[in-house]
This record gives structure tokens, C-alpha cells and sequence, in this order.
């Protein structure tokens, strides 16, 4: 599968940069200078063996993953930098990278999968019967209620306005909901967005999205998945 093999990239890549140089080596060049190798080069900038093991012992993790997320974090900061992103310097805590990566998942033409998280909606229900009148009269009220929101009132507010009775709607604010449970044109929506009038087996649904809610985990995998495609090429091992 493409994506497994994009992620296996980087470990590969890692392994490979730390099997030309053995840990005692790396350690003892890091700390000379005139023996600083070159591990690895990312967009044509040295990574070498002296920022590799100083960001070993900041991190705590062991060489081959420490070199991954180095350079994920290299490629990481120029994105965002391209993009006019905030980055501190140094080594992220994980709320900085957190925030950095859903930064440019907004900047950048990153793909999430549209049935991942939760969905912040606004949502009207109008329960129906059987009957064609009744259902009839249900769609006025509800592409009413949609011309209104349409116009910018929120949908609580445009309900408000109607004046109808309201035992048979149900008019949520802001509420969440597994985008997985969601019609497929409300999880396409763009963060503002209104759905057309939905029928549903007894009734009418009407949506208005407000955000999305994707976890830390899925956002770290897309813009990874991202940088490998577009940027994958940049990373490179230092063979001698």
C-alpha cells in the first residue's frame, strides 16, 4: 500500500543514515568537532552527527527514531515558515507541534479523510408523518428555515423567528457529532457551510457546520503522509 510505504520511508531512512555510522562513532563525533559528520541532509542543509546527539539526549529517544523525528521536524518548520506560520526555535514541546501541524493542514492542500473526527454543526430536525400534506407543509417550514439561515442568522435564531410549534423539531447549537454518523454532503461541508434540506425516513434535517474536531494522531499522520509525498525527495543520506 502507498501510504505504508511512505511511512516505512522513514524509519528506513533512519536506520540507513545510523548503520554508516555506529553509535560509539556517532557519540564521539558529535562531541569533536573536526570529526562533526554529516548524517544526513535535508533541502540541502547538513544534519550533522553533533544535532543529532544533542537532540538524542533532549529527547530521549533512541537514534533511529531521534533522527526520524529530526528531520520531520526540519521539513515540518520550513513548511510552516513557507507558509507564514509562528515557529519557536529549538525542539517542539508536543502542544507547539500540535499546533504547528493543524496550522498547515489549513495552510496546505492537506487531505484528512472526511469521515475522521467530530463535526461541530448546528442542526434542525423536523419529524414528519406518512402524510403527503404533512410532509409537504414540513419541507415549506424547513426551506423557510434554511432561506433564513442562508441570509446569516444562526439556526437556533432562525428557528426563533418562525414561530411554529415546536414539538416535533428538535434545534440543536453547536452540536458534535461522529463525522462517521454524518450524510456525506455535511461532511463535505467547508467550516461555515449550510446543507440543503435532507429527507430522512421521518422527517427533515437541515445542517450548518462549524468546525471539525480531527485527532492529534490523524493530523500527525496526513501532514506526514504530505511531507513524504512533496518533500520526500529533499531528505537524503550522506553515504562515504
Amino acid at each position: 500500500m502507498k501510504i505504508e510505504r511512505l511511512l516505512k520511508s522513514w524509519v528506513m531512512l533512519a536506520a540507513c543514515c545510523l548503520s554508516l555510522l555506529p553509535a560509539a562513532e556517532l557519540m564521539a563525533a558529535g562531541s569533536d568537532a573536526a570529526a562533526d559528520k554529516v548524517v544526513a541532509t535535508v533541502k540541502d542543509e547538513p544534519v550533522r552527527a553533533s544535532e543529532l546527539v544533542a537532540y538524542i539526549e533532549a529527547s530521549k529517544l533512541p537514534p533511529i527514531e531521534a533522527l526520524t523525528d529530526l528531520i520531520e521536524q526540519k521539513l515540518l518548520r520550513s513548511a510552516a515558515q513557507d507558509n507564514g506560520i509562528n515557529v519557536p526555535a529549538g525542539r517542539w514541546s508536543l502542544e507547539e507541534r500540535d499546533r504547528i501541524e493543524a496550522a498547515l493542514v489549513k495552510a496546505l492542500p492537506i487531505t484528512v479523510p472526511d469521515h475522521i473526527g467530530e463535526l461541530v454543526v448546528d442542526h434542525a430536525y423536523l419529524k414528519t408523518g406518512a402524510d403527503d400534506k404533512e410532509q409537504k407543509a414540513g419541507l415549506i417550514l424547513m426551506e423557510r428555515l434554511r432561506t433564513m439561515v442562508a441570509d446569516g442568522a444562526a439556526i437556533p435564531a432562525a428557528f426563533d423567528q418562525l414561530q411554529v410549534d415546536g414539538s416535533n423539531w428538535h434545534i440543536g447549537d453547536h452540536e458534535e457529532y461522529p463525522a462517521t454518523v454524518l450524510p456525506d454532503e455535511v461532511r463535505q461541508l467547508p467550516p461555515g457551510g449550510l446543507s440543503s434540506v435532507l429527507a430522512g425516513s421521518d422527517g427533515y434535517n437541515l445542517f450548518k457546520l462549524y468546525d471539525r474536531k480531527i485527532p492529534v494522531d490523524e493530523i500527525r499522520l496526513a501532514v506526514r503522509i504530505y511531507l513524504l509525498e512533496k518533500t520526500g525527495e529533499l531528505v537524503n543520506v550522506v553515504e562515504e
